[in-house]
């Protein structure tokens, strides 16, 4: 296999709720440095950067919790890995827990820095900074070294008692980390690949999946995620669906943990909010999805049981949008946050798509196609398990196929649209939730064929990294998160409709685009980042994310290179996403 080994600057560096204890609070949590071969770690009251003071590195292992390179040779390029076993020329940093992290570094090269003072640890210096050979305390940090044949193995703790339990000696331990970290991903079933490079690019997927585990702890009975440990670290609802997606590779009932936990945020009334961590929730929801996550992992297992223990809490949220979000003339209205600049509807996971730029209720085709593809979900899950509720979900999707078919489709353009509600017009704006009809299974064959030519079309969604959130022909369109750059999530969704139209030339021919691009980047920043340039010419890190509405810039084209937010690295979804096309589609993957 083809091991991840390349370093992105700013990607988390974190402890694994696959691995052990890791839980909301109190763990360490670091990114990558850029210029220096270590880690940034973010503390309660300061921030530490922990590095080996070497000159080059040849890294075989750069995943979420492990870090593992070899000096290189005179004239060896840094992505060149060294097999050699020679023990004097490694370097390794790994998560031991979620307060620990323990490696190996040549003799003398240890360094740390605290508000941009830098401390040089050897075991021999150690002895200047305390009365005991050896370790170094500042508030809740600790370092202790070992040194052994010009290496200077190390322990760094954080928030808990240095030292180790276990009477395992400290280059023991280093050592079979290195190997278990290596084990894991050796351990996976993946596909067959071909192309190193692709392969290389799933591995790294796996690893920002399993970075967004934390441990049970209320109100999750069971492994929960976030699409990002930092700066996000909650459970959204959306995101875990689609990761549900890509951790089966972890196995199916790791895949079951993803939504389960997002059922337990459940409330008596059916209401699940958009967003959940143990001390605190959101007060709107987020694109109901939770049916379809269930039936897919059905799909894998036929475990009727499952169904059985979903079917109850999927019921009673779908139930609560119908009483709190359905419109007068039965479609569906998103929340939106009129005071906001920068995020009028993150109810929608659109965040600051221009859709919502107005002040006007909605009924929204994005939020009218999640219900009729739930409705439908809902009734395969009713006829296993609650036969007497089929009718039910089936009329309820015939009911909104009708609708939207009616009110939100406009003939000229080829179009869906959202509608002003009560009974004003069209609001149109040719985003990528225009496209979502053909996933619901909503169009008839010749408005299939209408979104189909805005797909194909370059002046539209047709754009070298498919699909823009925003068609290029759009006034709205720019290059700031949702007003332009592509979101895997949606391409999945974009993906699977053009599959179920029999549309498989066009479907694959997306996926190969996507997985290329993502992979391309990879190999460049190693990183998979939260959203992409349609165009396939910026890197993500310089596009613009939740610019205020109504913020105007001397030259459009120019990249702002300060602004208060950032494209997020190593993102949830986009990991999930990528591994589960390349999972769902072997025979693209050469």
């Amino acid at each position: 296999m083809v091991f991840p080994k390349r370093w992105g600057e700013g990607t988390p560096f974190v402890f694994s709720g696959l691995e052990g204890e890791a839980r909301y609070t109190g763990q360490m949590i670091g990114t990558l440095l850029q210029n220096r071969r270590g880690i940034c770690f973010t503390c309660r009251s300061d921030n530490w950067t922990l590095y080996a003071d070497v000159e080059k590195l040849a890294w075989d292992l750069v995943v979420c919790d492990q870090l593992t390179g070899h000096l290189a040779e005179p004239g060896m390029q840094t992505d060149e890995p060294d097999h050699s076993q020679d023990s004097d020329r490694v370097c390794s940093f790994g998560f031991y827990d979620a307060h620990t992290v323990i490696g190996r570094v040549p003799h003398g090269t240890l360094r740390c820095c605290k508000a941009g003072t830098e401390t040089a640890f050897t075991a021999e210096t150690m002895a200047a900074f305390t009365d005991t050979d050896g370790s170094w305390k500042d508030g809740d940090l600790a370092i202790e070294i070992r040194t052994v044949d010009d290496m200077d193995y190390f322990r760094m703790t954080y928030d808990k008692v240095a030292g180790d339990s276990t009477g395992q000696p400290l280059p023991e331990q280093v050592r079979e980390l290195e190997v278990r970290h290596k084990a894991f991903y050796e351990g996976l079933a993946c596909p067959s690949f071909k192309n190193p490079e692709m392969e290389e690019t799933f591995y790294k997927a796996c690893s920002v999946m399993k970075a967004g585990f934390y441990s049970p702890e209320e109100p999750f009975r069971q492994r929960w995620t976030t699409p990002d440990k930092t700066p996000h670290q909650t459970m959204f609802l959306w995101d875990s669906v689609f990761h549900s997606f890509g951790n089966r590779v972890f196995g199916t009932d790791i895949a079951k943990e993803t939504i389960l936990s997002v059922l337990d945020t459940e409330y008596p009334d059916g209401f699940i909010p958009h967003m959940s961590a143990p001390d605190h929730h959101s007060e709107v929801t987020q694109p109901p999805l939770l049916a379809w996550g269930v039936w897919e992992l059905y799909k894998r297992t036929g475990e009727k049981d499952w169904l059985i223990s979903c079917y109850p809490r999927l019921s009673g949220y779908l139930d609560w949008n119908i009483k709190h979000r359905m419109s007068a003339n039965g479609l569906f209205v998103w929340h939106v946050n009129r005071t906001s600049l920068e995020c009028r509807c993150d109810e929608s996971g659109m965040d600051n798509n221009p859709r919502f730029d107005t002040e006007a209720d909605l009924e929204s085709i994005d939020f009218s196609c999640y219900m009729a593809h739930e409705a439908e979900m809902m009734a395969h899950i009713a006829e296993l398990v609650q036969p007497q509720d089929t009718l039910k979900w089936q009329t309820l999707r015939d009911q909104l196929t009708a609708r939207i078919r009616e009110r939100l489709w406009d003939e000229a353009d080829g179009l869906f649209y959202d509608r002003i509600a009560p009974d004003g017009p069209l609001r149109k704006v040719k985003s990528m939730a225009s496209l979502l009809p053909l996933w619901a299974g909503i169009c008839t064959e010749k408005q299939a064929d209408r979104l189909v030519s805005h797909i194909e079309d370059p002046a539209d969604f047709g754009t070298p990294m498919p699909v823009p959130s925003v068609a290029v022909s759009d006034p709205a369109y720019s290059k700031d998160m949702w007003r332009g750059p592509v979101w895997l999530n949606y391409d999945y969704m974009i993906i699977r409709g053009l599959q179920r139209y029999g549309r498989k030339a066009l479907a694959d021919q997306l996926i190969v685009r996507v997985l290329k691009e993502i992979t391309r980047l990879y190999m460049e920043e190693g990183i998979l980042y939260e959203f992409y340039d349609d165009q396939a010419k910026l890197s993500p890190s310089v596009l613009r994310r939740k610019r205020p509405l109504g913020f105007v810039e001397a030259d459009e084209d120019k990249i702002p290179k300060v602004y208060p937010y950032v494209v997020i690295r190593d993102y949830g979804w986009t990991a999930a996403v990528y591994a589960a096309l390349a999972m769902e589609n072997p025979e693209l993957i050469g």
